[in-house]
Order: structure tokens, then C-alpha cells, then sequence
């Protein structure tokens, strides 16, 4: 529900948006890791739960 109507997202930056544009992401080298270990429950394709740092765009 909160993903659909665009709540979490807007609780997500409330509480996290300074620090976010603070990393400066846009600045750095972002390495992405494979978890062969990983158990398959968390649903990883699901892009809608998972922060990308590549879209942060001087939000």
C-alpha cells in the first residue's frame, strides 16, 4: 500500500534524504557485489524495494 500511493517513499527521504545527499553517491564508485550465499527469500528483482544510489539526482 505505502509503495503504491507513494507514502514510503516520501517517510523514506523525510528521514534519510540528508544523509543521502550528504554520501554525495554521484560522486563515488558504487561496486555491485554478487551473494552466492544469499538465501533466495529476499525478492532482489523487486526495484521498488531497494534503494538504488544510482538515481539519486540532487533530489
Amino acid at each position: 500500500m505505502m509503495l503504491k500511493d507513494g507514502s514510503f517513499d516520501e517517510i523514506f527521504w523525510w528521514y534519510n534524504g540528508v544523509s543521502i545527499l550528504k554520501a554525495k553517491f554521484n560522486d563515488r564508485r558504487i561496486i555491485q557485489l554478487d551473494n552466492p550465499t544469499l538465501s533466495p527469500e529476499p525478492p532482489l528483482k523487486d526495484k521498488a524495494l531497494w534503494f538504488d544510489p544510482a538515481s539519486v539526482k540532487g533530489k
